[in-house]
């Protein structure tokens, strides 16, 4: 039974990692554990600094695409089961990003392992 789920899972990595929409984010060009701070807006008009790690990180001629990886179980089954803390941590960056990579358009991405 271990072998098979092993073999399920690594099934399942390799199949994620071939996706031609993603091969950017886990092509050569793209990094592993990136380091980012800075300040964001927030919606009384202060700022807030903040600091992070992207998971990975690959920037294209025309965009920004960032993944963090989430291990909750099971993954949500719509964008709306994704927990608030994980979409805030996301436009966070994505703020951040859009001012270190003015024009880009910045994708993130949610991936469960």
């Amino acid at each position: 039974m271990r072998a098979e789920r092993l073999a399920a899972l690594k099934k399942e990595v390799l199949d994620v990692l071939a996706l031609e929409e993603l091969r950017d984010l886990f092509g050569p060009e793209s990094q592993p554990e990136v380091a980012l701070g800075g300040q964001i807006a927030l919606p009384d008009g202060r700022s807030l600094a903040i600091s992070g790690q992207i998971d990975r990180l690959a920037v294209t001629g025309d965009a920004v695409w960032i993944v963090d990886y989430k291990t909750h179980r099971p993954p949500p089954l719509s964008e709306a089961g994704v927990p608030p803390s994980y979409r805030a941590q996301m436009a966070a960056y994505r703020d951040v990003l859009q001012r270190i990579y003015p024009g880009r358009d910045v994708r993130c991405l949610l991936l469960w392992t």
